[in-house]
């Protein structure tokens, strides 16, 4: 007889990468990824003297299983890796604002938690090792905008787990 469980995290990772994950939940042999239902959001104050840098700011999340404890740098990126085996993988929109007109200054906010992202997208885990569940995201940002303060991403992810 098998049931269902809801497992649900959130996380917070102030950094100055443009890239990072986060490890959710590890899931063991037989168990499997029903359901994902996350909401993300982040923010950024950036310098640039050609506009709002929203307009050439890009970010993807997505929801992968690998290999529990793998640092950031050992998981695919959104970006860069597209075709690695993603449970789920959208573009988060960037918005912005003027924050300080003398040194040109823009606070932007990327935010998918007034949609967020429901994924119904399925993954077994074989035989074998433990696997878990990790939030990760990756932006490129223009040539002319330097994000030099803290970007801030925040987040919930709720995973609806089959268990046999």
């Amino acid at each position: 007889m098998t049931s269902l469980e809801w497992r649900r995290n959130s996380f917070a990772r102030p950094t100055f990468n443009s890239f990072d994950a986060f490890e959710l939940t590890t899931l063991v042999p037989g168990e499997t990824v029903v359901r994902t239902i996350m909401g993300w959001n982040a923010n950024v104050v950036a310098a640039s003297s050609t506009g709002s840098p929203s307009s050439s700011m890009i970010t993807k999340i997505g929801l992968i299983l690998f290999t529990p404890s793998t640092p950031p740098s050992g998981l695919p990126t959104p970006i860069s890796q597209p075709n690695a085996d993603w449970i789920s993988l959208a573009t988060v929109p960037w918005r912005s604002s003027l924050a300080e007109s003398t040194n040109i200054v823009w606070s932007c906010n990327a935010s998918i938690n007034d949609v967020g992202i429901n994924s119904q997208g399925q993954r077994h885990v074989p035989a074998g090792p433990n696997l878990s569940l990790y939030v990760s995201w990756e932006s490129l940002f223009a040539i002319d905008t330097n994000p030099a303060f803290v970007f801030a991403p925040v987040g919930t992810v709720d995973t609806l787990i089959r268990i046999p």
